[in-house]
């Protein structure tokens, strides 16, 4: 007699049950967070005992359009239950994630995007994120939609750009916004652009000579110490420095590099270049004259699109500054500012780079004077502290141009890459 074994398959599970019971509790007179604890439980104990048919207990309450139960699953208890799946990003398998990344909630919110893809990089599925953008695009879903009227991508960016760092690394966030700015070109530029218009007519491009010494903490001995000297502003907007000083009788020569602000003011400035501060022109300039003092005040390196731009912003300002010259920029850390997709992705690289660019040169004090400071910033998100430098150029001028050109970006440049 020969000996014979059965492989004995399991019954497929009927999820219907479930699924009536996750309905009934939606209709419990609990609280939100008790209600979603309910759901947590049912779906925990199915996940412990039916793990194989989990996954197609998840797909139909998510895609019940599809799912051909027998009852009724409301759009809005969908969106419910998806909630959870961002604290529980173990429970979805890499296909259904990728279903989830492409589907609008009932309210036209983004929050499926979101847990979607956040969950992909928290399982380490990077190279899942590039194919899923570019289907998200092709479907249409970078454009507007719900009430905060952001993209989905646009969403997605700002919320992965807010992770922790061990989520995932700044080199990895840049290269993905270089893949979103490649692949919304049109989108970034319209943003930027409405930017510009909004900041032609928002008051905060005022600021005036107090609000300038406050912010770049520059002293009254300071202020009147420019009397008689050249000063360069970056992204200076309509700031009436001239009138400023001249109601504090310092005769100060002011030049002001703004790209969006291009109409020459009298009271403002002495002269107005209207270029981007990277455009070989201001190169140019910067070759051929040089200033006592360049202050930067919520410009750059906050709006730096690149890590490569923050660092140019440095080189470029730094060599433009006379012997004993001092570039004040605030702020050079911390900031989040976006005008877009790939420039929320950007930030934390960015961000990066302007704080060890300002700590490789606090290192070589033969060169540079470098004093951090932190003020309190009043905005219209109420006050918030705001870390500014100031870099003083006091070695050789040789010796400072062999830094700037040399020494500093090849110690920078592996975080742009």
């Amino acid at each position: 007699m020969r000996d014979s074994f059965e492989l004995v398959s399991r019954p497929r599970l009927d999820i219907t049950p479930i699924v009536q019971q996750l309905l009934d509790t939606e209709h419990l007179p609990l609280e939100y967070r008790e209600r979603s604890k309910c759901y947590e439980s049912i779906l925990e104990k199915a996940h412990r005992d039916h793990p194989q048919d989990f996954p197609r207990l998840l797909d139909a309450l998510v895609f019940p359009e599809s799912a051909g139960l027998p009852v009724h699953i409301p759009e809005e208890f969908a969106w419910d239950t998806a909630v959870l799946f961002k604290h529980h990003p173990q429970w979805l398998n890499r296909g259904l994630l990728e279903k989830l990344a492409l589907k609008q909630d009932p309210t036209g919110e983004v929050s499926y995007t979101s847990v979607a893809l956040i969950s992909l990089l928290q399982r380490g599925e990077h190279a899942a994120l590039k194919p899923l953008l570019q289907k998200m695009v092709a479907l249409g879903l970078n454009q507007a939609s719900g009430a905060n009227k952001k993209s989905l991508v646009e969403s997605f960016c700002l919320n992965l750009a807010n992770q922790p760092e061990d989520l995932i690394r700044k080199q990895q966030l840049w290269e993905l916004s270089k893949e979103v700015s490649r692949l919304l070109p049109e989108g970034e530029t319209g943003r930027i652009e409405d930017f510009a218009q909004g900041m032609k007519t928002a008051k905060q491009t005022d600021r005036d000579l107090k609000d300038y010494q406050q912010r770049l903490a520059i002293s009254e001995e300071e202020l009147q110490n420019l009397d008689g000297k050249r000063l360069c502003l970056v992204g200076g907007g309509n700031s009436p420095l001239k009138t400023g000083f001249a109601q504090a009788k310092v005769d100060c020569h002011v030049i002001n590099i703004d790209p969006i602000f291009t109409e020459f003011t009298p009271g403002n400035e002495d002269r107005k270049v209207s270029y981007n501060f990277f455009d070989k022109a201001v190169g140019a300039l910067f070759r051929k004259e040089k200033f006592d003092e360049i202050w930067a005040l919520n410009s750059l390196p906050q709006y730096a699109m690149s890590p490569q731009e923050t660092l140019q912003f440095y080189t470029r300002a730094l060599s433009g500054l006379s012997p004993q010259g001092r570039l004040r920029v605030a702020p050079y850390a911390g900031f989040s500012d976006s005008l877009g997709s790939a420039m929320s992705l950007s930030r934390p690289i960015v961000r990066q780079v302007s704080e060890e660019v300002v700590d490789e040169l606090a290192k070589n004090p033969e060169l540079f004077n470098v004093q951090r400071f932190t003020v309190i910033n009043k905005g219209f998100w109420g006050r918030r502290p705001m870390e500014g430098v100031s870099i003083q150029v006091v070695g050789k001028p040789r010796m400072v141009e062999k830094f700037l050109r040399r020494t500093l970006p090849a110690r920078i440049n592996s975080l742009c890459d």
